[in-house]
């Protein structure tokens, strides 16, 4: 049967002349191009998916610490509305203190003055005593 013109003849089998002439001797290595290319995955082994990894590790953190700020500046920033609030009581509770403390001091001058008012309703009470003694010896 006379070979198929459509079907490609397998390639020749690839032999070096160094080995060919001399079949004790181990067969070349690799070339530069399979050197290059082995030392090429070994460093992305070793370094860049590594550090690719690393990357996408701090990326992350970096999101969740800035998730973690605004969360915080919120909570601040509430917190700085909330003390506001609290510093208008608290000028609110002093004004207050002051007038509790101005109407005790008040309390205390009414009750003072009270004593003193008594004190002279009672000389006032002698000098009429006094007053009608006089007129009793002076006669009608």
């Amino acid at each position: 049967m006379p070979p198929d013109p459509n079907t490609v003849p397998p390639a020749p089998e690839r032999t070096d002349e160094v080995t060919a002439s001399h079949p004790a001797l181990p067969a070349p290595g690799p070339s530069f191009a399979e050197k290059a290319w082995g030392f090429a995955k070994e460093l992305l082994v070793i370094a860049v998916i590594p550090g690719l990894v690393w990357v996408v590790n701090m990326e992350r953190n970096n999101a969740t610490r800035d998730a973690n700020l605004a969360t915080m500046q919120a909570a601040i920033t509430e917190l700085k509305g909330s003390t506001d609030k609290q510093d208008d009581q608290i000028g609110t509770l002093n004004n207050q203190v002051h007038i509790a403390q101005s109407a005790t001091d008040i309390r205390a001058k009414i009750a003072e003055n009270a004593v003193s008012i008594a004190r002279i309703e009672g000389k006032i009470d002698r000098i009429d005593a006094a007053v009608l003694r006089i007129e009793n010896l002076l006669g009608p």
